[in-house]
């Protein structure tokens, strides 16, 4: 990832904490962002939403009261970390609502729950308050990290569109003459929550004139054409003979939102026109153009809500790796494995091309049964057996995602001589990443990670990153398996959400909340998963089976659970054995 915002401190590191915020909001909401720094789904505010929407659905026998558990779980843990919370609970009332929350009955807990929020009812104010005072003090990076992860979810559970927050952010912080704090203080003040008035442009087919009054009278659709019209129209290089523009206005937090109202309005007549006549076909064109009561515009996607994950390369790269893989599954694969993988390909495949947010999230869950989900598993029930199959590959991974993120950030942001001069200060042969886990986590490389953060002097995010994973995680044993043991826990809430979600899709059709976030986080891990099974069963030293990839991560898992427990600092021969 190179990062768009960068700093202009000129070795001065009074705004050091603002531009950490700033690089973090960047890399929360960049499409191609790794699940591992993605903007949390949930905060603490938003996670009783879900309580009470769990709570419900277990009280109707829809839902086993493990689920229920799981949520709380989730929610003691986060009510307890977050910073927020701290500057407004003592640690004796924290620990009070903790224990009256784990020692109550179901009905006890709601009743809890529904205090607390309404004591918390003034939240999203308290996350600005805290971020502010966070930023201001430059050295303390794991207090920013924290205020940005309950702020962001924050305002994307008030409704404003990540994307939407993304630009914002790059516009505020990469002007050419910018003062940090005039740019934090525009950045916070727009997300107070009032809709703005705007209007909506777009391009449909001229086949829509034919229900010209339909849509005016009942849709508020006008075909009037003004300068506005003229621009869009201009810019996309509309077909004349074929395409018009109408517009619509609408009240929204941001113009991403205004643009998804519009199309929705637009799409309830073409539902029942397609379900009508039986019918195939959309009348979108391509282009949308939001204006907002200023006359301030903004260029946006119009459409179906989809979400984006993915990582480009070229036709030569991706020619010569889909030969690679078919020929070694074709040598190394058994029948049922093979037509396994090809099962898995064409749900990942169908998910990415399709245009309902639902239709491609149940295409990707249906990857973690496929892989996960044993016909041999007796009672044991689905959602633990993916648990069980896909956690330990996941932990296993960790390592190597981690480094495999720092070496791209480093590569992408540092000059060609600054990271070759790292990357050659280290003497161990290996791959680059491997070096980059060498530099990190080893003590003998201090030098090189002090050279480290002068080169980095404009990205303050990379630097508390390199210096977090060293001191917190990668410098001892036991600290790297409590750190592991966090992030599977993280998996095992996150996953069982996602099942939740599939199974409210296929039992009673609804959209689940954050929908679009949710499809990334499982995007990310079933990405992982499926090219972490092709890695192992293509290697010369092939395991065989996705039933011998599991096991072969279980085993895995489980000797570092039994290894890594003393305050013992990692050696290289670690370093290579976690990132195997």
């Amino acid at each position: 990832m190179r990062f768009d915002i960068v700093g202009r401190c000129n070795n001065e590191y009074n705004y050091d904490g603002i531009l950490y915020c700033a690089q973090r909001i960047e890399e929360m909401l960049m499409m191609y962002t790794s699940h591992l720094y993605k903007s949390p789904v949930y905060n603490t505010l938003l996670l009783f939403y879900e309580f009470f929407n769990v709570y419900n659905t277990v009280e109707k026998k829809s839902l086993d009261k493990a689920h229920l558990n799981n949520v709380l779980d989730e929610f003691i843990f986060t009510f307890e970390s977050d910073v927020v919370i701290r500057e407004h609970f003592t640690a004796e009332n924290i620990q009070y609502f903790k224990n009256r929350l784990k020692g109550s009955s179901a009905f006890e807990q709601q009743r809890t729950m529904h205090y607390l929020f309404h004591v918390m009812k003034d939240y999203p104010n308290w996350c600005v308050e805290t971020l502010k005072k966070a930023v201001a003090e430059p050295k303390e990076k794991k207090r920013i990290e924290r205020s940005v992860r309950s702020y962001i979810p924050m305002i994307i559970g008030m409704g404003y569109h990540p994307h939407f927050i993304y630009h914002k952010c790059k516009k505020e912080f990469t002007k050419p003459d910018i003062n940090y704090l005039d740019a934090m203080e525009a950045f916070l003040g727009t997300f107070h929550g009032v809709d703005n008035e705007y209007i909506v442009y777009f391009i449909v087919s001229k086949r829509v004139e034919k229900f010209k009054t339909i849509l005016e009278e009942r849709l508020h659709i006008s075909f009037e054409q003004d300068a506005f019209s003229e621009r869009l129209c201009h810019d996309v290089q509309k077909d004349v003979q074929k395409q018009i523009c109408v517009h619509i206005s609408e009240e929204a937090l941001d113009p991403n939102v205004a643009a998804q109202k519009a199309y929705d309005a637009f799409d309830l007549f073409m539902r029942y026109y397609r379900f009508l006549g039986n019918r195939d076909e959309t009348w979108l064109g391509r282009g949308c153009l939001v204006v907002d009561s200023n006359g301030d515009c903004t260029y946006t996607h119009i459409g179906s809500e989809r979400y984006f994950y993915s990582k480009d390369y070229d036709d030569k790269t991706l020619g010569r790796n889909s030969e690679r893989i078919i020929t070694q599954l074709i040598k190394s694969a058994g029948r049922n494995d093979f037509f396994k993988f090809e099962k898995v390909i064409h749900a990942h495949n169908t998910a990415l091309s399709s245009q309902d947010i639902n239709s491609a999230f149940l295409n990707l869950w249906s990857i973690m049964e496929i892989v996960g989900v044993d016909g041999l598993g007796g009672e044991t029930s689905k959602i633990k057996q993916v648990l069980d199959n896909v956690i330990p590959v996941l932990k296993r991974n960790y390592v190597n995602k981690v480094f495999e993120e720092l070496h791209d950030y480093l590569k992408g942001n540092l000059s060609s001589e600054q990271y070759n001069e790292l990357i050659t200060s280290i003497t161990e042969d290996g791959s680059e990443v491997f070096k980059i886990a060498c530099l990190v986590s080893l003590d003998k490389y201090k030098e090189s990670r002090k050279k480290a953060y002068e080169f980095l002097r404009d990205y303050p995010l990379i630097r508390s990153r390199i210096s977090q994973l060293h001191e917190d995680v990668f410098k001892k044993k036991k600290k790297f398996l409590a750190e592991l043991n966090r992030y599977a826990q993280r998996l095992i809430w996150h996953i069982q959400r996602l099942y939740r979600v599939r199974n409210a899709i296929i039992h009673s059709g609804e959209r689940g909340e954050y929908m679009v976030s949710l499809v990334e986080h499982l995007h990310s891990y079933v990405d992982e998963l499926i090219l972490d099974m092709i890695d192992r069963m293509t290697r010369p030293q092939s395991l065989g089976t996705v039933a011998n990839v599991l096991l072969d991560a279980q085993v895995f898992i489980e000797n570092i659970d039994k290894t890594y427990t003393s305050e013992e600092e990692l050696s290289v021969n670690d370093i290579k054995l976690l990132l195997r």
